[in-house]
């Protein structure tokens, strides 16, 4: 006969659930990240219908910000997380050092917390740890549940709600009692407002506490009023706006109008409608499915989708499957548009833990027939998460380890002047800025503008000059800038992708000793600088000598050669149409202007640039080009 495999003993099968949280929680703190965090790659879409309009980070630096400052973040306010946020970073870091990393923390707590509230309507039941574990395990290292358990944001703390609604409404059929109810009234009520698609939990909630209909209406009745009572935690909104918080969102609410548009969530209304014929319902029904299996993989959605036929086959876990089973169908058949339902990402979630529980459910049922099936299940299960892991481990990386952050900061506290004024358009390159004035006070001395993309956010009257980063200007152009300045301006590096826009140009006479000349502009200065993360920095100085009757390109050439001579011999280029990350066409200059000019080019590992060549030329009709100035800049290394 062949070998069965065994169960796993009672000692060790106890301790699997915290060996399994413990290893999540490991790997969680391994990837968190230890500074403000904006990259923001799109979610990859398995549907096609979104277009890469699925950003994962933009709102994380709103919520370290809004933590630190008794702030209001975006519709719907988010009240509840913001006052128990603000609480919490000052209990884990009361001397204010690590200010991200107290957010992020909070967000990885919650995370725990939902975990433990998902296994706890299935721990209650008699042989589930070894299901248990496997439910901690499966979904642990999706994309979303794995991010958003290490970055500040409100999903966690919606996973927290969602699953100590369910827990403490399992109970509360378990064991009817007036106060569960009453405290299952206000959680609910709680949920809903910290995240309104939480209210499709409702079926599910109330087949788990139905046995509590006993109780009588006057206790239900009781228990609504709490959970409409609940929302009063919404006066949080005017009274932070009325103490003079420094961060809040949209129009203050101290208004009707700002208030309403936070309480009842406005900017989402377009989102509302759900699919209304056929081909649209199927389509909407199959791109659910598949976000999840791009969550959870195929495997993961297949175990959490199996898990339902054996929970619900056996009598002792059919309720908990039937709870489970409409937990997810409010994800699945909720009746709101794609773009509501996928967008807003925290159903997703929740489906990705109902399903895990669900597949725990199974496994405790399939042990009731087969002793070794869990343990099994456990081993499958770990393969799962191990398959996620090593999958998932590079995305998520990329956006908790980049330094962006950090070096908007840097860059940003080089600026020249007392008091500048820098402008950036509300988003993840705004928060670095928000952060290093209002939380860690590096850049308490910038004056800070919303520039909004039409320049609407602009002071009155406009400054005479104003620092951007480079990407500000594809999303409102030069010409936009003149417009709302009311005359031409000029422009200049001032670091690495940030621009001085300027009323008036800076011009001096004309330079004695320079490095190279054309008939119309002149290299006064460049420096060229080998970092150790293999980039090169550099910074040049033009000046126009007259007004240049052309619009020149410039062209950056890095070899480890004596010269170039073919394709082969170029280690990098730098190449822009225009000076100033490609914005300052030359024929704008005026006689005697100076124009500042950065680069930061990435360098191969394997090769150490000798030279770099600078210089002047245009494109002919004939596709062959024209150089009007070379130089040489000699590499300086970075110790």
């Amino acid at each position: 006969m062949p070998r069965r495999l065994p169960s796993l003993s009672p000692v060790l099968a106890h301790s699997l659930p915290w060996v399994a949280l413990l290893l999540v929680t490991a790997v969680w703190l391994t990837s968190m990240p230890g500074q403000i965090a904006i990259a923001n790659d799109p979610l990859p879409d398995p549907t096609g219908e979104f277009n890469g309009i699925l950003q994962l980070m933009d709102d994380s630096g709103e919520f370290v910000i809004a933590w630190h400052t008794w702030g209001i973040t975006h519709a719907p306010g988010y009240p509840l997380l913001s006052l128990l946020a603000n609480l919490g970073v000052r209990l884990i870091d009361p001397f204010g050092a690590y200010p991200a990393v107290a957010a992020n923390l909070l967000s990885l707590f919650f995370a725990i917390g939902a975990l433990l509230l998902l296994g706890q309507p299935l721990a209650r039941l008699e042989g589930a740890r070894t299901a248990v574990a496997a439910t901690y395990l499966l979904p642990a290292f999706g994309i979303l549940v794995w991010l958003y358990a290490v970055v500040a944001e409100a999903y966690a703390f919606g996973l927290l709600l969602a699953f100590g609604t369910l827990s403490l409404a399992w109970a509360l059929g378990q064991a009817p009692s007036r106060s569960k109810l009453l405290w299952l009234g206000l959680l609910f009520g709680l949920a809903v407002g910290h995240h309104r698609t939480l209210l499709f939990l409702a079926p599910a909630l109330l087949l788990a506490a139905w046995p509590a209909r006993k109780l009588g209406w006057r206790v239900w009745i009781e228990a609504g009023l709490l959970a409409a009572a609940s929302l009063l935690v919404y006066l949080y909104l005017p009274l932070v706006a009325w103490a003079g918080s420094p961060w809040v969102y949209g129009r203050s609410p101290t208004t009707w109008a700002g208030f309403s548009d936070a309480f009842f969530a406005r900017e989402y209304s377009a989102r509302l409608a759900p699919p209304t014929n056929l081909p649209e319902i199927w389509a909407a029904l199959d791109g659910r499915l598949r976000f999840l299996a791009q969550e959870m993989s195929s495997w993961g959605l297949a175990a959490g989708l199996f898990g339902f036929l054996p929970g619900l086959l056996h009598s002792k876990t059919r309720k908990l499957a039937l709870v489970l089973l409409l937990t997810f169908a409010g994800y699945w058949l909720a009746p709101v548009s794609q773009g509501l339902l996928i967008r807003s990402y925290m159903m997703i979630l929740v489906a990705s833990l109902t399903l895990a529980a669900a597949w725990g459910v199974g496994l405790l049922a399939l042990g009731q027939w087969q002793r070794w099936l869990p343990t099994a299940g456990l081993l499958l299960t770990i393969g799962i998460a191990r398959n996620n892991y090593v999958s998932h481990k590079d995305y998520i990386w990329f956006h908790t380890k980049d330094e962006t952050g950090q070096a908007i900061l840097a860059d940003a506290a080089t600026l020249p002047g007392a008091q500048p004024i820098v402008g950036e358009i509300w988003g993840p390159r705004y928060f670095p800025l928000a952060y290093g004035k209002l939380v860690t006070g590096e850049l308490a001395h910038i004056q800070l503008v919303d520039l909004r993309a039409d320049l609407s956010g602009l002071p009155s009257p406009p400054p005479s000059t104003i620092f951007v980063n480079q990407a500000v200007l594809y999303a409102a152009p030069v010409g936009l800038w003149q417009e709302k300045l009311g005359t031409a301006v000029s422009l200049s590096s001032v670091g690495d992708e940030l621009i001085a826009i300027q009323k008036v140009p800076h011009i001096e006479p004309l330079a004695t000793h320079v490095l190279a000349a054309s008939p119309e502009i002149e290299l006064v200065a460049g420096t060229a600088v080998l970092h150790p993360n293999h980039r090169l920095s550099m910074q040049l100085i033009w000046q126009a000598r007259q007004v240049p009757t052309a619009d020149y390109s410039i062209f950056v050439h890095v070899t480890d050669q004596l010269q170039i001579l073919g394709p082969g011999d170029l280690l990098a280029q730098g190449d822009r149409n225009h000076p100033v990350y490609g914005f300052y066409a030359t024929s704008r200059w005026q006689t005697g202007e100076l124009v500042q000019d950065n680069y930061l080019i990435p360098l191969p590992a394997e090769r150490t640039p000798q030279k770099v060549f600078v210089g002047l030329y245009t494109a002919n009709g004939d596709g062959t080009f024209t150089n009007y100035l070379v130089h040489e800049l000699p590499i300086a290394i970075e110790k």
